[in-house]
């Protein structure tokens, strides 16, 4: 369908995207399509929200309907173009990032690339390598259109 919906509940509390403020208001609340590094082609979306939460996911090689495992020490903050990909939740005055040992499953259910249209569910738990806390993210969900992001 192509809704342009995104949302999941971030330790029982509910994630949706809107309008952000403070530094993260450049961005729109809902960015997403794909990327050609030189480590491979990954699918990606930005969410950011009014209260500074936000997500950025780059899942390696998610170009068909599956179910991808993220499951590597990825280096989100280092540049490192090689990444296996992660997913990364952000808020105020910390990053958390799925690692080896914190794993998220990013569920792709319908790949139009046609139509441009990508839906999917999503779930992880995500590292705090400073503070050595974890976030737990449930019933994540997305309908994204490609197409009509850029009409």
């Amino acid at each position: 369908m192509g809704a342009q919906t995104f949302g999941c509940y971030v330790d029982g509390q509910p994630f949706v995207p809107s309008k952000a403020t403070g530094v993260w208001n450049a961005y729109p609340p809902l960015e997403f399509g794909f990327m050609d590094l030189r480590g491979g082609r990954y699918f990606n979306i930005m969410a950011t929200a009014n209260g500074g939460q936000g997500f950025f996911f780059l899942v390696k090689n998610a170009t068909k309907v599956g179910r991808y495992k993220v499951d590597h020490d990825a280096r989100p903050f280092t540049n490192d173009f090689y990444t296996p990909g992660y997913i990364q939740y952000f808020e105020p005055g910390a990053g958390y990032v799925t690692t080896s040992t914190h794993v998220g499953w990013f569920n792709l259910t319908r790949c139009d690339t046609v139509r441009g249209i990508f839906s999917g569910t999503f779930e992880l738990q995500a590292f705090n390598p400073t503070t050595k806390h974890t976030v737990n993210i449930t019933d994540g969900r997305f309908d994204l259109d490609v197409l009509k992001r850029k009409r």
